[in-house]
């Protein structure tokens, strides 16, 4: 097939798509966006350390506030299960409209509870923005997931790749706002020039604004498909299968999958039996693993970079470009698991993710660019966990009660994340920095271990689906 052929059939594919449905992942996106909060964290927590160790006062170092991004990531376990319920009980819109009131307003209160206490910001930053964003978190992409059915992984990758840019924006925003004069840290790691402090607590007001912004265009766009949509799109499928010529262009367009199981029957309750069995663990383990190393990069990936390299614009610099990788990811991945299926995808970036962080500590010993370089391939890789993780699941337990069961693995991961701040703070102040990546690349490989040995169901395939626009 010439360029030109190819070019009017993607035109015409695109011309095909379901307005609702393109409009419902425009608007997911524009929530994920907003969500993104969650990965500026890295570059956040050397601002809120100082001010909190310089201007209150406190005996508080990046240790210690590694608990606030450890307290966001447990609120948003039970968020991501809760807002999977509450979007099957009460619709998509009123369930993104929750979480992004929560997320919002804990981020706005912020600017209060920062001149207060450490307790009082890891209440409002660390626990009530980050069950808000956990609540809002799933219902985009199964939505999305309903209005596209064949292309949940390019549609997860599209939707959660709003999470990666979301970060962009906001850590440009950070830096632009707070330290425009590029003021360096002082030999004790910490910011004391007064300037910059006094513009902390206003920044959570910013913030707060912006991601409101973005939440209320997103709410009014997400939306369900209409009633039989799924059945339509299998039955125009069936047709292009068979129309003259369809074989004869060397295109196989995919066969309707049956998703019919346990997870998919009328019992409401039926899919919790599908929690006890060794796929889930697996995907657990798998998740898990991945999604504990990345705290551990997001928390102290510029602390570490500000030992050898004392350009807090660059550091700026390198943290957008890492939230550009962390978006482009997650819709590669997303792409690449729709064609080669959850484990051999699984696999790829797990062991690419697990190589990196072994390796990450001798960067200090290269230059900026190699730090900047190696950064950034990290987090174009683990960034693959959030979109394949939920592709897999609804493949191996079909798609209607995915958010259900992603959000129990979603909440197990978070329950356990207090082990691991305080894992971490352990091994950062009695080792370091190249210790601390050590474990997190140890972290990876048992992940990698649990996915290589993971079998798919024998009702639903893990193998390759048409890409192609016309397969919508």
């Amino acid at each position: 097939m010439d360029v030109g052929s190819r070019a009017r059939r993607l035109w015409d594919g695109a011309r095909r798509l379901p307005r609702g449905g393109v409009i419902s992942v425009a608007a997911g996106f524009l929530v994920h966006l907003s969500l993104g909060i969650m990965y500026t964290y890295g570059n956040l927590t050397t601002y809120m350390t100082s001010y909190l160790h310089v201007r209150l006062g406190l005996s508080v170092d990046y240790g210690d506030t590694t608990w606030i991004g450890s307290v966001q990531g447990v609120a948003q376990g039970p968020g991501v299960l809760l807002g999977s319920v509450a979007c099957q009980r009460f619709g998509p819109r009123l369930t993104i409209l929750a979480g992004s009131v929560l997320s919002s307003v804990g981020m706005a209160l912020t600017c209060l509870t920062i001149q207060t206490s450490f307790a009082a910001t890891t209440l409002s930053y660390g626990l009530m923005c980050g069950f808000g964003v956990g609540l809002a978190y799933t219902t985009p992409m199964v939505m999305g997931h309903e209005w596209f059915p064949h292309n949940r992984g390019m549609v997860s990758g599209l939707v959660i790749g709003g999470y990666g840019l979301g970060s962009i924006i906001l850590t440009s925003v950070q830096t632009s706002y707070l330290n425009p004069e590029n003021v360096s840290t002082e030999d004790d790691g910490f910011f004391h020039d007064d300037a910059l402090l006094d513009r902390v607590p206003s920044l959570f007001l910013i913030q707060g604004a912006i991601c409101a912004a973005l939440q209320l265009c997103g709410v009014l766009g997400v939306r369900r498909p209409p009633p039989g949509h799924g059945e339509k799109l299998s039955e125009e499928t069936e047709v292009k299968g068979d129309a003259p010529g369809a074989q004869d262009a060397g295109e196989s367009l995919p066969e309707k999958q049956d998703f019919t199981n346990g997870a998919e029957a009328d019992d409401p309750k039926a899919w919790r039996k599908d929690l006890l069995t060794a796929q889930t663990l697996q995907l657990l383990l798998g998740f898990v693993m991945n999604a504990y190393s990345m705290t551990m990069i997001n928390s102290f990936w510029k602390a570490f970079g500000q030992t050898f390299i004392k350009d807090d614009h660059f550091l700026a610099m390198v943290g957008m470009g890492s939230s550009v990788f962390n978006m482009l990811g997650r819709m590669v991945w997303g792409l690449v698991c729709d064609v080669w299926g959850y484990k051999p995808t699984m696999v790829l970036f797990s062991g690419l993710f697990g190589a990196l962080l072994f390796t990450f500590p001798s960067t200090s010993l290269t230059t900026q660019g190699v730090f900047l370089v190696w950064l950034w391939c990290i987090f174009f890789c683990a960034s693959g966990n959030y979109s394949v993780v939920l592709t897999g699941t609804a493949a191996t337990f079909g798609p209607k009660h995915a958010g259900q069961i992603y959000g129990v693995i979603f909440l197990t991961a978070a329950l356990c994340l207090p082990l691991v701040a305080y894992a971490s703070e352990v091994v950062f102040e009695q080792l370091g920095f190249a210790e601390l990546y050590l474990v997190a690349g140890g972290m990876v490989s048992v992940g990698l271990t649990a996915t290589l040995t993971f079998k798919p169901r024998g009702h639903v395939r893990d193998e390759p689906l048409d890409i192609e626009p016309d397969s919508f």
